[in-house]
């Protein structure tokens, strides 16, 4: 039978996990939104030379997934960079303040001389 630090422990475990996740979540939204104007400049590109090519029944397959593209890209900048930045790091010290908190709870218990390792296989 498990005692209440280890319970905490494996509850902390699985906050942590869930944690992490939302933390790479928010990394990605917060990279996409930093690095959205690289595909903007490619859509315009693109939309260019169809321009320049004066080939326009051939291009509407290429102008509606650039109208996809584009309209993708503009959702995405609309959104609040603060926001997306917030959450990030209000996540990421969650998560590292859970995982502190278990680094506490393995020294206390290792000092018991009960390990985590040997119960988990049990």
């Amino acid at each position: 039978m498990k005692r209440g630090e280890e319970l905490t422990h494996a509850c902390l475990k699985k906050e942590f996990k869930r944690l992490s996740k939302a933390v790479d979540k928010a990394k990605a939204e917060y990279d996409e939104y930093m690095n959205i104007h690289h595909e903007m400049i490619a859509i315009r590109k693109e939309f260019a030379e169809i321009v320049k090519s004066q080939n326009y029944g051939e291009s509407l397959e290429k102008l509606d997934s650039l109208k996809k593209r584009s309209a993708r890209c503009e959702r995405i900048r609309k959104k609040d960079l603060v926001k997306l930045m917030d959450n990030h790091i209000d996540l990421q010290l969650e998560r590292d303040s859970i995982g502190q908190e278990m680094a506490r709870i393995e020294f206390r218990l290792n000092l018991r001389g009960r390990n985590l390792k040997q119960e988990a296989s049990k």
